[in-house]
């Protein structure tokens, strides 16, 4: 019969938000991603609804990494995490005050307009991500890499396979 070409790691792109992702391997990444203990964070996935949630600690929440590498002061690292996952547009809420009052909440797509800091933020979540899925390729640990590496090896013996 025919059979399609080998589909190798590098060929296999790990979008945030992935169904295919185990939520413990978005748990791992995320703990890495903002460098907490994996107590820290919790991931779930709802397949049905195609809804990821993060759950973040004070400790995760007030990461360096959460609050400047990753987030700034008008939004943190662990929503524009939460909002990569469900696809969703980069969003910050903005409490508008008239006086000692506060009037209500602002919504603001993060656009090309918004400050610079903030808007490579979600871009820098996927580097990093699709970072870990390379990296896992060269044999490197990473949370990902459990896919990848299952895969070579699965290829590495089917190729022995036909081969003897």
């Amino acid at each position: 019969g025919v059979q399609p070409e080998d589909v190798l790691p590098g060929d296999i792109e790990a979008n945030l938000g992935g169904p295919w992702i185990p939520a413990s391997d978005i748990r791992a990444f995320a703990c890495g991603l903002f460098g907490v203990p994996a107590e820290s964070i919790r991931i779930d996935h709802s397949p049905r609804e195609a809804f990821w949630s993060v759950e973040a600690d004070y400790r995760a929440v007030q990461s360096v990494a959460a609050t400047a590498d990753f987030g700034t002061g008008r939004i943190n690292g662990t929503t524009l995490l939460n909002q990569a996952l469900n696809l969703k547009t980069p969003t910050i809420y903005d409490t508008v005050h008239a006086g000692d009052k506060v009037e209500g909440v602002a919504k603001r797509p993060v656009s090309r307009s918004t400050h610079h800091a903030e808007r490579p933020v979600t871009a820098r979540i996927r580097e990093r991500m699709a970072g870990e899925v390379s990296e896992s390729e060269e044999g490197t640990p990473s949370p990902l890499g459990h896919t990848n590496r299952q895969d070579k090896l699965r290829k590495q013996q089917a190729s022995i396979n036909q081969h003897s």
